[in-house]
């Protein structure tokens, strides 16, 4: 099978015979293993083709995950007296400052393809689209106000909440244009970073069930009617988050590794979750950065028991981490293929 369809086949069987093993890459690493790093904060799409082919080419892992490009910052920047200074008070002040936004308008379809943001999924999905399947990855739209510091929307969501929930509605709203955009030019999915201000563990799950539930819902549904799989990334802690995660529709579950506060063990929460929904595993990026490749090897049998109670992909929890030895991914990629089946 080719990386494409086992990974297809995972998702619309919720099954495959074969591992699927998947780097999680939107950061910088690419571009620095192979030597551009520049094009990071400068490239726009069509200059990220080759990065993507050539990061495969070296690292074959069964999709391509991807960032957006840079033409955004070609626009016109936002007037600096369109921003507001304080939270807001109404519906009103909100959908009056995603109108003035510049980076924040409803854009059709035609313009975010004419901008250029994801000229590199046309290319690649000329190029590898029969061999592999194609994911952009972004923030989640309604993740946060932007004006706002991270204090401010933290009272915000305890004092309004139902603001907060109108805000998300309508972010997602104008967020859909870039969804059926990429759908347009070949992406197959796309990947939502999720979390208020940051983590889904900022507030609590009563709290982001009241408030994200029922939007996100209608969000996820509109990303399958755009003909693409909707993959949530959701940050922190979420274990007591999971009925609500279950509750939204989404295709797949990306999860951090564990941090200081809580841990998150892929086996346990492959038992908790919807079989609809594809988990990707959470190798440790640390671990990958510091090795050594037989502790790398153990980490990816313990997850492979997830496998034996649902959809599982074998994939590592957060962006590489800059200066991870290309032989200790190679010592990951080949124990998943293998030790992991």
């Amino acid at each position: 099978m080719t990386s494409r369809e086992r990974l297809k086949t995972l998702f619309r069987e919720k099954q495959c015979r074969e591992p699927v093993v998947c780097l999680h890459t939107w950061g910088r690493y690419p571009f620095d293993v192979l030597g551009v790093p520049h094009l990071w904060d400068h490239g726009i799409g069509e200059t990220f083709t080759e990065v993507y082919l050539d990061f495969r080419l070296r690292f074959p892992c069964d999709w391509l995950h991807i960032r957006e490009g840079n033409a955004w910052k070609c626009l016109p920047p936002v007037p600096p007296d369109s921003v507001p200074r304080q939270s807001p008070a109404s519906p009103d002040e909100i959908d009056a400052w995603i109108e003035r936004n510049f980076d924040g308008q409803t854009f059709t379809v035609d313009q975010v393809v004419a901008a250029g943001m994801y000229d590199h999924i046309g290319a690649l999905a000329d190029r590898a689209g029969d061999e592999v399947m194609i994911f952009p990855n972004q923030g989640a739209p309604g993740s946060g106000f932007p004006w706002l510091s991270w204090e401010e929307q933290l009272l915000l969501i305890q004092q309004s909440p139902d603001l907060v929930q109108y805000y998300v509605r309508a972010d997602d709203d104008r967020f859909l244009a870039r969804v059926r955009a990429a759908a347009q030019l070949g992406a197959d999915g796309y990947i939502f970073s999720e979390g208020y201000c940051g983590a889904c563990d900022l507030i609590s799950p009563r709290l982001f069930e009241q408030v994200f539930l029922e939007p996100k819902r209608e969000f996820y549904r509109s990303v399958r009617e755009a003909g693409q799989l909707g993959i949530g990334y959701f940050l922190g802690g979420i274990e007591p988050y999971l009925d609500a995660i279950n509750g939204m529709g989404i295709d797949g579950l990306l999860i951090e590794e564990g941090k200081k506060t809580f841990t998150l063990d892929p086996v346990a929460i492959r038992r908790k979750l919807d079989p609809s929904v594809v988990l990707f595993g959470n190798v440790d990026s640390y671990l990958l950065l510091t090795g050594p490749p037989s502790a790398i090897r153990d980490e990816v049998r313990r997850q492979a028991e997830a496998r034996a109670f649902g959809p599982f992909v074998q994939a590592n929890g957060s962006p590489l981490c800059p200066g991870t030895p290309p032989e200790h991914i190679d010592a990951f990629l080949a124990a998943a293929y293998t030790d992991g089946a």
